[in-house]
């Protein structure tokens, strides 16, 4: 980062924490966030009560800052008082909730924050719980077809783990369920698996042709 973003962001930082210049209030369920506005609108106020005060905390922060705290941190223990989840998975499920609402808003430079923290954390959880299979569920309820960012780390990373949810019977009749009542999910892992098979099974003779020096001659006849 170079000085001058530096400095941008440690400008917008100090208006995020002082609001006596704010011209702008979002309600979200039982707050008012004071911010400012980049552009001239009519009203001062913006409702997202559809989205969770948690989320839209950190937005905001996002917006200012250009990151986001995670779960359990200090600066949120009020904010997030509300939070149910508490499992292994939490901080996944947070970070898929950032995604899906950078999306939502179309912010994508939060989209990209998000998924690098979801990564993180998913490589953290535990997979001997089941909390990480509770994630697939999530990100596939809460993540849109048209953005595959988060659903395309799921599917690598239960490829990744496939062998021991396989081997475990409380995991495996588990995922199992999930592929039956999600399934997209169940056919960008069977997408994901026969591309590594067409990856696996071709390649090798790909080579074998161009050492015989028949693959150009191939390629210009399934070109004409």
């Amino acid at each position: 980062m170079s000085s001058s973003e530096s400095r941008l962001i440690s400008g917008a930082a100090y208006l995020l924490d002082n609001t006596k210049f704010s011209d702008l209030k979002i309600k979200c369920e039982d707050r008012q966030i004071s911010a400012h506005k980049i552009v001239e609108t009519k009203s001062n106020i913006i409702d997202l009560s559809d989205d969770t005060k948690s989320i839209v905390y950190r937005m905001v922060e996002f917006l200012y800052r250009g990151d986001y705290q995670e779960l359990d941190h200090a600066d949120y223990q009020t904010i997030d008082k509300d939070v149910i989840d508490r499992s292994g998975a939490h901080h996944a499920v947070l970070h898929a909730d950032m995604f899906a609402v950078a999306d939502k808003y179309d912010i994508a430079a939060l989209g990209d924050v998000a998924k690098g923290k979801f990564e993180k954390a998913l490589s953290r959880t535990a997979i001997a719980n089941g909390h990480y299979l509770e994630v697939i569920n999530h990100v596939y309820s809460t993540t849109p077809e048209s953005n595959r960012g988060l659903r395309n780390v799921i599917v690598e990373q239960t490829q990744i783990r496939g062998s021991r949810i396989q081997e475990d019977p409380v995991l495996n009749p588990r995922l199992k369920e999930i592929v039956s009542t999600t399934r997209q999910f169940a056919w960008d892992l069977i997408n994901s698996q026969l591309k590594t098979l067409t990856t696996v099974i071709f390649k090798p003779v790909k080579h074998k042709l161009k050492d015989n020096g028949a693959m150009e001659a191939l390629e210009e006849a399934l070109n004409e």
